[in-house]
């Protein structure tokens, strides 16, 4: 961690802007007396609501995710290597969400001070140790909260600057108010480049007046609602340390909302009707309901007829199966779906799709536009930016949105809801990579991750909290284990190619960390007791499966655990056995059967005619709507001194193996035998057959 913070910040001599340690935040907080040494680190804070339940509105929480920074950002945002310290409970939003800030934030107070002592096993000496939480990532309501604004409530929404919003049933956010407004209001008119932007001290300022003498005036012409918990921290600098987040601006507001534009059903059907009332030629007709229909006809030059949608949408779905997997989820028929497409869906199109797409269907300029503000976006993505391409970005983004608001606003008050303050956010985009570094590391792709795997533990209506805080606990405590299990070599994960012990998103695998671990802690072989499943039952339903490598690997092991202890049970002396090397070298995995069958769960025999009757179930196996995880067992592992060590593990299924004859016989001949001048005792026969 420390090596790559310390390259990161030597990119700042080269103009180049790469992560959180090279942008101006960083650089103010080391003028401030903070971060002294390469070992201190920086997190991001991150937050977001979450509908848990797809059929009940009012039930969504709040997980609290801490990113540590001091990471590279090929493995920084690993499920393993992001801190989940817990969530707000449902089913409400929070009102008073420094009220669950409070604990972390008096943790972080102490962390800024230091905790002396801390063993550096990598340097052999000890240090103090230093965090701060440095960035805040959230979307635009959990920023309001966090900051303790009053947000679009208010005409100053804006939390990096104090442009004056217009009230029009809503607050709206245009560089240049309408000309045909009825109201006798005097608005300003803005320069993109020069906006009257906030600061820390002053920000600090306006919140302590307003909780000291609750002035609800300042608050309103600020846009302050008071000082929100997190000011305690030295290292949160206002509004630097909110910087806007790429998925929701991008993929979730602006892109839809202007695909919303060419569809025509931006505006609602009623407010349609009344822009264009004047040009209908029945000037007393009622305004039309709103309709369900998902294209609409207007005026507008922008506007792409249905017919062209329906054609682009066919075209997408018969491309589909012939869209490379690398390139993101699979293309869906964009006419059906458009109305509900993820954050990831609008990105594929919006990079990949429509500029292709609306070459030949949109006006020139409006294309031309489109194409500006996607290369400002994926400027935007990029890694690294040298200073110059982030006044490219700035620039782009000015350029696209003058052009939005001349021609979808157009300074008309009954198009003023065009002005959305998301638009307005887009300005600061450039102001927050040279603050807090570029957007991967502040966007929020891996909270809304995070948020869909806690809301899929959530098997309970009735007990939702209870659950996700259970399941939360467990995969803290499952990332927790490489930390303390023995470690082996990558050597030895390479030669037998089953040094994978995470997915794709960083989640550890536990059968194949402690297959690993477990065989590697001691050079002491050991022997336990075992149940043998002759009696014992299997419960429905069942699975045919494919046994894969490092699951034979483990029948293999059994097999030969078996036949060591079946010859120290049959007092074979160890000069005759040659026990585990031979019998491990003679038993090929092709000899190994590779289908099996798997059972649901398992009742062990000596539970069978008890009162205290109980079965294991396994994890791959059980019922989705199952609440009570049993699939946790405790054994017992008796080791060659004597001792007894104590484990637990997760069953992931029970499987049965039938032998045919053929591979019985090649398992059996396999097995060492004694020299053919000895006589074949009945321990040797007793061992083949329970080979």
């Amino acid at each position: 961690m420390t090596q790559y913070r310390y390259q990161v910040e030597r990119d700042r001599g080269k103009e180049l802007v790469s992560d959180f340690w090279s942008a101006e935040l960083f650089l103010n907080l080391k003028e401030k007396g903070l971060f002294p040494d390469d070992t201190d680190i920086g997190f991001m804070l991150s937050t977001d609501g979450v509908k848990v339940f797809k059929f009940r509105r009012n039930f969504s929480i709040w997980p609290i995710l801490l990113i540590n920074l001091n990471l590279p950002p090929a493995i920084r945002f690993k499920h393993r290597n992001m801190l989940l310290i817990g969530f707000i409970p449902g089913p409400n939003n929070p009102k008073d969400i420094d009220s669950f800030m409070f604990p972390l934030v008096q943790e972080f107070l102490q962390m800024e001070r230091g905790i002396p002592g801390v063993w550096n096993s990598s340097r052999q000496k000890r240090f103090t140790l230093r965090a701060h939480i440095c960035v805040i990532g959230a979307d635009m309501p959990g920023r309001e909260k966090l900051m303790n604004f009053k947000g679009n409530r208010t005409t100053c929404y804006c939390p990096y600057c104090y442009i004056q919003g217009i009230h029009n049933r809503g607050i709206y956010c245009p560089l240049k108010p309408p000309l045909n407004s009825s109201q006798p209001q005097q608005w300003k008119t803005y320069e993109p480049s020069q906006l009257p932007m906030r600061n820390d001290d002053q920000t600090r300022k306006i919140a302590a007046h307003v909780v000291q003498t609750g002035d609800d005036n300042v608050a309103k012409k600020y846009g302050i609602k008071g000082l929100s918990c997190l000011y305690q921290l030295s290292s949160i600098d206002l509004p630097r340390s909110f910087p806007p987040d790429a998925m929701h601006l991008w993929w979730e507001n602006i892109i839809p909302d202007l695909v919303e534009h060419w569809r025509g059903k931006f505006f609602s059907d009623i407010a349609t009707a009344q822009i264009h009332a004047a040009g209908q030629d029945d000037q007393d007709s009622a305004p039309a309901k709103p309709s369900m229909k998902k294209f609409h006809k207007t005026r507008d030059l922008y506007n792409i007829p249905p017919d062209i949608w329906e054609d682009i949408g066919r075209d997408m779905l018969a491309s589909a199966p012939s869209f490379p997997a690398l390139f993101g989820d699979p293309i869906r028929d964009f006419t059906e779906h458009c109305h509900h497409f993820k954050a990831a869906e609008w990105k594929t199109f919006a990079f990949l799709l429509a500029p292709i797409y609306l070459k030949d269907n949109l006006p020139e300029e409006d294309y031309s536009e489109f194409i500006n503000i996607i290369d400002a976006v994926q400027l935007c993505y990029k890694n690294e930016l040298t200073l110059a391409e982030i006044n490219v970005v700035e620039s782009r983004i000015t350029r696209f949105i003058e052009y939005y608001e001349r021609w979808y606003y157009g300074q008309k008050w009954e198009r003023l809801p065009a002005c959305l303050p998301v638009f307005h956010q887009a300005l600061h985009v450039a102001n927050g990579i040279r603050w807090a570094g570029p957007m991967f590391v502040y966007w929020q792709w891996p909270m809304e991750r995070v948020c869909g795997m806690i809301a899929a533990t959530a098997k309970s209506k009735v007990s939702a909290n209870r659950n996700m805080a259970i399941t939360m606990v467990l995969n803290e405590r499952r990332n927790h284990l490489p930390y303390v299990l023995p470690k082996i070599s990558n050597e030895d994960d390479v030669a037998d190619g089953s040094g994978q012990y995470e997915d794709e998103d960083g989640n550890i695998l536990l059968h194949r960390l402690f297959t690993k671990r477990l065989d590697k802690a001691s050079a002491n072989q050991y022997s336990k007791d075992i149940q043998h499943a002759s009696f014992s039952t299997f419960h429905r339903p069942t699975k045919p499966h494919v046994l894969s490598n490092w699951q034979r690997r483990a029948l293999k092991g059994y097999f030969q655990l078996q036949h060591d202890v079946s010859l120290l049970t049959l007092g074979v002396s160890p000069s005759e056995q040659n026990s585990v090397e031979i019998f491990d070298h003679q038993i090929a995995l092709e000899n190994l059967p590779m289908k099996c069958m798997k059972w649901s769960s398992y009742t062990p025999s000596f539970l069978e005619n008890t009162v205290e009757k109980w079965c294991v179930t396994s994890s791959q196996m059980r019922r989705v709507n199952s609440t009570r995880n049993s699939s946790m067992i405790m054994y017992n592992m008796t080791l060659a001194d004597g001792s007894v060590n104590v484990s637990f593990g997760e069953v992931l299924f029970f499987f049965t193996v039938d032998f045919d004859s053929q591979n019985e016989s090649e398992v059996i001949d396999n097995v060492p035998q004694r020299p053919e001048s000895e006589s074949r005792s009945s321990t040797d026969q007793d061992l083949e057959q329970k080979l």
